[in-house]
């Protein structure tokens, strides 16, 4: 795919493959060929879909044949056989995750964070990201829009109504359900805004923060990291 750039390690015969996400796999302790691919907005994109199998395939056929011609030009005279040496792609910010145990080996996904993210949009219906500052600074710019964003449950106000938070900015939600969230618990929040609403702090003075009505969320801890890592 035009446009994607990293590096590749012959053999990286470090202890990263004994932490995550490559730890309790059959490439735990052994030496392996790394790949890293730079996190940008063309390799967010290939990774969002399907396009990263057959890349990877013909990226690690190159750098298996770039690998071999290096141990040869490097005074080996006949370059060991390195059919069944196993593969590592990482994302240079931890988006992706990936390894195969052989040449052909299908890849074995650990991490892909921006299909996770493209699986939310789809699943909950969001138009467009923001963060809640955004929506504080201006709720009505996004008037009747379906947003989503990453902000921590603060507290509910009723049965169906609560405010989220994260640092300075608070959302008004309407029509959370029954007991869904616990206490700080960070989740993708999803909402279509519906301008402000006037809401009593803990200390009892009234506040005008933007509003919501709720629409849906997940906990997913990978998706949410996601989101918070990168943007195209």
């Amino acid at each position: 795919m035009n446009g994607v750039s990293g590096t590749a390690d012959c053999k990286d015969a470090s202890s990263s493959q004994d932490s995550p996400p490559l730890a309790n796999t059959p490439l735990s302790g052994k030496s392996i060929v790394k790949i890293t691919i730079a996190d940008d907005a063309n390799s967010y994109r290939m990774f969002a879909s399907d396009a990263w199998t057959p890349f990877l395939n013909d990226l690690r056929s190159s750098v298996h044949f770039a690998c071999a011609s290096t141990l040869q030009g490097g005074g080996v005279k006949s370059a060991p056989d390195q059919s069944n040496d196993p593969y590592a792609v990482f994302s240079s910010q931890g988006l992706f995750a990936a390894y195969s145990t052989g040449i052909n080996t299908p890849w074995i996904v650990q991490t892909n964070l921006p299909q996770a993210r493209k699986k939310l949009e789809s699943d909950l219906g969001i138009q467009k990201w923001i963060e809640p500052s955004e929506l504080a600074r201006n709720p009505y710019f996004f008037t009747g829009q379906v947003v989503g964003m990453v902000i921590q449950f603060d507290r509910k106000i009723s049965e169906d109504e609560a405010v989220f938070a994260q640092a300075d900015a608070q959302i008004f939600v309407a029509g959370v359900p029954h007991n869904k969230f616990a206490k700080r618990q960070m989740v993708v929040l999803v909402g279509r805004v519906t301008g402000n609403k006037g809401v009593i702090d803990p200390s009892g003075n009234e506040e005008l923060i933007p509003a919501l009505d709720y629409l849906g969320a997940s906990n997913c801890e990978k998706a949410r990291a996601g989101l918070e890592a990168a943007t195209p």
